[in-house]
Order: C-alpha cells, then sequence, then structure tokens
C-alpha cells in the first residue's frame, strides 16, 4: 500500500455524499502557488515570470512531513458514513501502476462499499486507461492548467508548471487522451485555476470555449493564496 501522508473528510465536491481524501507525495509538475511544495517533493526562491528558471530546489517530503500509520488510515476509510475516498498526491498517478492497484484493492477491501476518484493532472493517461480497463475507479477529477491545444499559449506556461517550450507538443497528446479517456465518467469534473500571474483574459476564454464540447463539468477556481 502506497503511503499517505495526511488525510482530511470533507462534502466539498459533491453536496450529499461524504468523502475522505488521502494525499500522497511527489509530483511531476511544479505548479505557481501549489499548496504543498514540500509533499509535492520540491521548494523555490523565487518564481519565474517568462522563461525556465533553475532554481527549483528537489527536497525529500519525508523530512518535512510525517507518514501515517496504517491503522489510522485503516481507522478513517472503516467510517460508515463515508460515499468516496478521493485519492490525490499532488500527482497521484506519479506512483508505479501495480502499487497503485495494490492501493486501491486494499482500500477497497478494507470498505468495500467505498468508491474511488482519483485527482490527477493529466499526464499519465495510460494510467488512467489501465485502471478505468480494470475497473477500479469509479471517475477522474483532472486539471485544466492552459490552453494546451493552442500553441500561441506556450510562451506563457513557464509562468503557470515551469515547462520548457520544446516538450509541449508530446504533453498536449497526453492531455487530449486522457480528457477523452476521463469525460462522462459519473461525477468526473475538470477545473480550472484563476492564476494571478497570467493576465491574459483570452487565455482563460480560450478554455472555457474548449470545455464546452465535454459531458462532465469544468469550474473554474479562484487562486488561494497560502
Amino acid at each position: 500500500m502506497l503511503d499517505f501522508y495526511w488525510l482530511e473528510f470533507t462534502t466539498k465536491d459533491q453536496p450529499g455524499l461524504f468523502w475522505v481524501v488521502l494525499y500522497t507525495n511527489w509530483c511531476n509538475f511544479r505548479c505557481y502557488g501549489c499548496h504543498n511544495r514540500t509533499l509535492a517533493g520540491w521548494d523555490y526562491n523565487t518564481w519565474p515570470t517568462n522563461k525556465w528558471s533553475p532554481q527549483i530546489i528537489q527536497i525529500d517530503p519525508n523530512k518535512y512531513h510525517k507518514k501515517l500509520n496504517l491503522e489510522e488510515v485503516e481507522l478513517a476509510l472503516k467510517n460508515d458514513f463515508l460515499d468516496i475516498v478521493i485519492l490525490c498526491g499532488w500527482e497521484f498517478l506519479i506512483h508505479n501502476i501495480k502499487e497503485i492497484e495494490e492501493t486501491i484493492n486494499r482500500i477497497k477491501q478494507i470498505n468495500p462499499s467505498l468508491k474511488v476518484r482519483i485527482d490527477t493532472n493529466w499526464s499519465f493517461p495510460e494510467k488512467i486507461k489501465y485502471l478505468k480497463e480494470k475497473d477500479l475507479v469509479n471517475w477522474f477529477a483532472m486539471d485544466i492548467k492552459w490552453p494546451y491545444w493552442n500553441q500561441k499559449y506556450y510562451p506563457q506556461l513557464s509562468q503557470v508548471i515551469w515547462l520548457p517550450e520544446q516538450i509541449l507538443p508530446k504533453l498536449t497528446t497526453k492531455l487530449l487522451e486522457s480528457i477523452r479517456l476521463v469525460d462522462g465518467m459519473e461525477y468526473s469534473l475538470f477545473r480550472t485555476v484563476y492564476y494571478p500571474i497570467i493576465q491574459d483574459k483570452p487565455y482563460f476564454e480560450e478554455i472555457k470555449n474548449f470545455t464546452k464540447q465535454l459531458k462532465s463539468p469544468h469550474s473554474f477556481n479562484l487562486f488561494q493564496e497560502v
């Protein structure tokens, strides 16, 4: 079973349903304003505004966070009022697919009535496909962080997730495949944060127009400073 570092109970995402959220560590993105960079495995001194920056500092999450013991996780999962378990990372799918599968199976052994949602940044469509085919996950929540499909916005990407422009065409293919796999699943949803570092209104309008074709709901969320 994968390690979890904290958990929380919530009813925010789906009114009328009670969730427990379990957080693992590590992430392959470096997003502006990440709410816990130390659990994602990185930190920075200053944020770049127009290009890839070497100021990212890779760190060990275990030096900043204590793992939950198995008894704590099991006790939370056995709550009789729970409907859903949300598995997130910062990027949950960064982990080995067999470990992910074993973790989900263990969760279902502990509480067979639970449905499973995974929160993902979309960069692992092959793992999404595997979990869907195995019928291990009921739905996904996915971020749409920038207009991936329009190259005109590529220069702005470094303002949001610190990725070099030359790798973006490959990532766009992965994004669109992940959206195709996730869209239309029960309770699947897409989200975009109004990053204050982006001042270009058409940037967000482009996302809004694109998401009109989706079956699953999409929402814009206000940026929360931490």
